[in-house]
């Protein structure tokens, strides 16, 4: 394994860990006082925090076929850890309540009355970087060309037949090690922008601590 790939796990594994201090901090931040975005994040955080381990594991093994699925719901919780930490107070709590109600988040509509749906949601965020992760790793989970291509390789003498190396085999072993330095720089560019938002609000919380 390369320098730069040893380094990007390295770094996620640290990204796995600051998981739990957040948490502890928010659930510490302001004498303990729990708000609804505490519920959420809590929530998510621990979403995010498996689900970083797992990716990170099947990157490890050379599985992108169980990698990037995983990849998908941790671009999810990106996605609506965004746009809930760019509303109001009242109107993220109405939100958050929803989905405590069992409503899903595409059925929730925003204040145009559009169902904030992942496509919706990606134009919020509108970064280009996101929606191309966002549409590669939708490939690995609606069955797509990527599934068929992903065990086979190009005769040298003749680019458009293939030949299929095995069977049924687990894992994807010839995942080129610069893809995979590209994946692993995603997850941690996403996991890292959760925390982000995540310690933003423990700031908060920590603000109105310190004014009152």
């Amino acid at each position: 394994m390369e320098t730069r790939i040893k380094k990007l796990v390295s770094d996620i594994e640290k990204l796995i860990k600051l998981h739990l201090h957040i948490a502890f901090a928010m659930m510490k931040a302001e004498g303990g006082a729990i708000y609804l975005t505490d519920l959420f994040f809590i929530s998510l955080l621990n979403l995010s925090y498996n689900l970083s381990i797992e990716i990170l594991r099947f990157a490890k093994e050379k599985n992108i076929l169980v990698a990037a699925p995983l990849l998908r719901m941790q671009i999810e919780n990106l996605l609506k850890t965004y746009y809930l930490s760019h509303l109001k107070e009242k109107e993220r709590d109405k939100i958050i309540i929803e989905l405590l109600k069992g409503k899903r988040f595409d059925e929730i509509k925003d204040n145009n009355n559009k169902r904030l749906t992942n496509a919706r949601l990606l134009k919020y965020i509108s970064e280009k970087w996101l929606t191309k992760a966002y549409e590669d790793t939708c490939k690995f989970i609606h069955f797509s060309e990527r599934h068929f291509f992903i065990h086979t390789k190009s005769i040298a003498d003749a680019p458009n037949a293939f030949v299929t190396e095995t069977i049924l085999r687990k894992g994807t072993p010839e995942w080129p090690e610069r893809d995979l330095k590209i994946f692993l720089e995603l997850q941690k560019k996403i996991t890292s922008e959760i925390l982000r938002y995540a310690n933003s609000w423990v700031e908060a919380k920590n603000s109105v601590d310190k004014s009152s």
